[in-house]
């Protein structure tokens, strides 16, 4: 059979969370009609309570000691300066220029990214990532030459 509409208000739901309490601690008081914890438990439950108080207290004053002692010291801050690129040639000569394209077409063609050709339909135009494009910033005026002197069709 299913509980009145009242049952189920005054029901209570999940676990009780009134734990430690002892049935040893109280006794029971006639003219209230109620369980009354003794007088000697009270008065250690309020001791152990002031005593954590106190506890916490002085720990608090000590961290704002601590705090005003780290605020005395002078504060270092950590900068952090920016790669600057070296200026001049990226690479010392037309050898090394050549050395540097191949090298780099070897690194994009080793997992080649493809676009579409709208005119032809197919994927012929190979896409120069950015992290590609970051890590060779300083050659991309010279290899971006090269590749139109290959013939090979890329994005950007």
């Amino acid at each position: 059979m299913g509980n009145t509409k009242k049952e189920e208000e005054t029901k209570r739901k999940g676990r009780s969370k009134r734990t430690g309490r002892k049935p040893s601690n109280y006794r029971y008081d006639k003219l209230n009609d109620a369980q009354k914890m003794k007088p000697d438990v009270r008065a250690r439950k309020r001791a152990d309570r002031a005593k954590r108080e106190a506890e916490a207290k002085a720990e608090a004053e000590a961290n704002e000691a601590d705090a005003d002692e780290e605020q005395e010291q002078p504060e270092t801050t950590i900068v952090v300066v920016p790669k600057r690129l070296p200026l001049g040639p990226c690479c010392p000569d037309q050898v090394a220029i050549a050395a540097k394209n191949e090298q780099l077409l070897i690194e994009l063609m080793r997992k080649p990214q493809r676009a579409f050709d709208s005119v032809t339909m197919r994927p012929d135009i190979i896409v120069i990532q950015a992290w590609f494009e970051r890590k060779y910033r300083r050659h991309m005026p010279h290899f971006r030459e090269y590749l139109r002197e290959q013939n090979i069709r890329t994005t950007g």
